[in-house]
């Protein structure tokens, strides 16, 4: 369990000396504080879903972002933008983009420069109370410790002396500083005043003042990168212009001799700072009642005569009966039995549609009664209002379509129309059916689109079986998408018979129709197979196989009309000799010298 911050113990012994002239405020403005840090430590990540915007939008909301130091810089120098969560709640960075755009005619920039991080890819959250500086700086080992302080942002990133940043969030501004140093002859340096941190306050440039230079002369600038700031003191009195957390200001930062616990004098000026001119520091404690309505009332120095106290206006002395939000009896509390839940006077406002808690019961738009607005055409009959992210709309049934894609007789999209853009038959306004065709190849038949139970839309035909494929005619008759996918063969090259029987030819289709045949016959073979010549002469696939005839035997069986086929076996032996003299010819022409040298 977190412990309880330590403001919380002192809250109760703290001495009533801030506002000397309302102490019970400040008690109770201390016990406030503590309870916000007791929340804050046991809350959990906001994501950063407001923004503030640095005009107009002050006060700013509980949970935001500052920006609180800056050190202008490009190259090799040092730079940096630093920021605070000032709040009682860590905030993530996711979404949020840190923006720097240098203004026309910044030096050495070009007009409206736009430099764009996404800060949530560099770190998730910054805690409460927490600083974190994003920007480069140089390696170097008088820069090593400063480089530990700063998150990277790459060497491409530049403060210009004059440009303006902003933290934007999803909606929108968050903070947005501008500055113009290009002038200045201090230190590039520059931080908000401690007390000051607030996107509400850090646009006044008198909040900010330069770093100082190091107390033993050397160039070497004092930034405070990641942690608090050092309270800006122009006079050097040693009390800053604005107070910090606890501390006292300096109501005059130009005069040294007036700052919180100088001996006030009469002399026409505020010396101690305590907001009055020539006031006694003597004034005995409790002489003015200091909260409400009272806070205004002072002692007045009379010289000799004392003092006495002005009651303002509205002071009620017994019991507060004004409901005007104030504490009129100086009692500490304000309307004490006269408000309601809102806090405010009177009934407590009714609830709307607007994204808000106006009744303030803790739920946010629980509008008892919602005007009726949604259609009840089609099944928008089904409908009914709702107020969804503070805008009044309708709740829409499941089978709602902007646009109809369901096919199931009913009307989705509202218009008064069913199923009309899908193509069916829509009796009641004499549409007819859209015109589809179905199957493939020889089963393809026309049909008419219709609904089919799942929602989709089918075509309705009629349904055709194949047959068996057909060589050669170009259709798909099984109707498997193919075309004479069993005959791929056709056109190309085959053969038929063996040995000296084969013959080339083409593939094409059977007389039938159903197979794929060669177009060529086979020779008619010898009969015998002839020893030897290293041919099949009988076709049967082998050559010169046992029993054969040698050449002799052959040409003699030829001769004499013995054996098979002997007219066969001398036209074999000639066809040889043909070939023989052939190619002799052919290597003749290709060496005519040769040719010519072996001449008779």
């Amino acid at each position: 369990m977190a412990r309880t911050p330590s403001v919380c113990i002192l809250a109760a012994m703290r001495p009533l000396a801030t506002n000397p002239t309302n102490p019970l405020t400040n008690r109770l403005a201390a016990v406030l504080a503590c309870g916000l840090l007791v929340l804050g430590a046991l809350a959990p990540t906001l994501a950063f879903a407001g923004a503030a915007t640095p005009s107009g939008g002050c006060p700013p909301p509980p949970n935001t972002l500052a920006i609180t130091e800056y050190a202008v810089g490009e190259g090799d120098q040092p730079r940096w933008l630093e920021l605070v969560n000032p709040g009682g709640y860590a905030i993530s960075l996711q979404n949020v983009q840190l923006v720097i755009k240098g203004p026309p005619g910044a030096p050495g920039k070009p007009p409206s420069e736009v430099q764009s991080y996404e800060l949530g890819n560099l770190v998730d959250e910054v805690p409460a109370g927490e600083y974190v500086a994003f920007g480069f700086v140089p390696a170097g080992p008088s820069l090593a410790l400063l480089k530990l302080k700063v998150i990277d942002l790459g060497v491409e990133f530049s403060l210009p002396c004059a440009a303006k940043a902003s933290l934007e969030g999803p909606a929108g501004v968050i903070d947005m500083l501008s500055w113009d140093v290009c002038k200045a002859k201090s230190t590039p340096t520059w931080g908000l005043d401690p007390a000051q941190i607030s996107p509400c306050k850090n646009d006044e440039p008198s909040n900010w003042c330069a770093a100082q230079l190091d107390p033993n002369g050397s160039p070497k600038l004092l930034g405070t990168p990641g942690k608090s700031n050092t309270p800006c003191d122009v006079d050097g009195d040693g009390i800053p212009s604005v107070a910090g957390a606890g501390g006292e200001a300096d109501c005059d930062d130009k005069n040294k001799a007036v700052f919180p616990g100088a001996v006030e004098v009469c002399n026409g000026q505020d010396d101690d700072c305590n907001g009055l001119t020539d006031d006694s520091p003597s004034v005995p404690l409790g002489t003015c009642p200091a909260t409400g309505v009272c806070s205004g009332a002072q002692p007045v120095c009379y010289g000799a005569a004392g003092f006495a106290c002005a009651m303002p206006a509205g002071y009620e002395p017994v019991t507060e009966t004004l409901c005007d939000s104030q504490d009129n009896d100086c009692d500490g509390l304000t309307d004490e039995g006269l408000t309601n839940a809102c806090g405010t006077c009177g009934t407590a406002p009714p609830e709307e549609c607007n994204g808000k808690d106006d009744d303030c019961n803790g739920m946010t738009d629980d509008v008892v009664s919602l005007p009726n607005q949604c259609t009840t055409t089609g099944v928008c009959a089904l409908s009914k209002p709702a107020c969804v992210g503070g805008v009044l709309g309708c709740e829409m049934p499941l089978s709602f379509q902007v646009t109809e894609t369901l096919c199931d007789g009913l009307d989705n999209d509202c218009d008064g129309h069913t199923d009309e853009e899908m193509g069916v038959k829509d009796s009641d306004r004499g549409i007819s059916a859209s015109s589809c065709t179905y199957g493939t190849g020889v089963c393809t038949r026309p049909g008419e689109r219709f609904c089919a139970l799942d929602g989709t839309v089918v075509c309705k035909a009629e349904l055709v079986s194949g047959t068996a494929e057909i060589c050669g005619d170009a259709l798909d008759n099984d109707c498997d998408g193919e075309t004479d996918e069993d005959f791929k063969a056709v056109g190309s090259a085959c053969t038929s018979g063996l040995g000296i029987c084969k013959v080339n030819g083409k593939a094409v289709c059977s007389a039938d129709k159903h197979a794929v045949a060669c177009s060529a016959q086979p020779l008619k073979s010898l009969g015998y197979e002839v020893c030897g010549n290293q041919l099949d002469d009988n076709c049967d696939g082998q050559i010169d196989e046992q029993p054969c005839q040698d050449a002799a035997q052959s040409s003699c069986s030829a001769k004499s009309g013995a054996g098979p086929a002997g007219g066969w076996s001398m036209l074999a032996v000639l066809l040889a000799v043909l070939l023989a003299v052939v190619g002799m010819r052919r290597r003749g022409s290709a060496h005519p010298n040769r040719l010519a040298r072996g001449a008779p």
